[in-house]
């Protein structure tokens, strides 16, 4: 699963880079960068995809409007809505993305862990895209 700024639109390129090409973030940018994350994550489990835009980069907001925001997460990513709980497992830097490692679990006991890829302008911090790198616990279909 893929949210490009939970977009349906491509994921930035920094995200295509090789590993080699990744650098660890400064402590700064970690913690910055961490709680930014954190601000998204604890707007959607107060179930408020309004303010989760908030964090949203200014590009990403310039290609998607809040409507469409709020309907990507209803539809795809209702998860983030019910979550139980969260840790920012880590950072790396590749080109003018950073990448932060988030391991999630929502209310029905569900695991998943996420990409974010955040921006950095000037001062100000800005969610690019997040996808999904792995689940657990997801109910079998037949």
């Amino acid at each position: 699963m893929l949210i490009t700024g939970c977009s349906t639109s491509a994921a930035p390129k920094a995200q295509e880079s090789s590993p080699q090409n990744a650098f660890t973030c400064s402590s700064m940018e970690t913690s910055d960068g961490t709680a930014w994350v954190k601000g998204q994550l604890d707007a959607f489990s107060g179930s408020d995809p309004e303010a989760a835009y908030a964090f949203a980069s200014s590009s990403f907001k310039a290609r998607n409007s809040l409507e469409q925001f709020i309907a990507i997460i209803t539809s795809n990513y209702e998860f983030l809505l019910n979550l139980d709980s969260y840790t920012v497992d880590g950072c790396s830097k590749q080109g003018d993305f950073y990448l932060f490692t988030v391991s999630l679990s929502d209310s029905n006991g569900q695991a998943y862990i996420m990409e974010y890829t955040l921006s950095l302008l000037g001062t100000s911090w800005g969610v690019d895209a997040a996808s999904v790198i792995s689940s657990e616990g997801e109910p079998a279909y037949s």
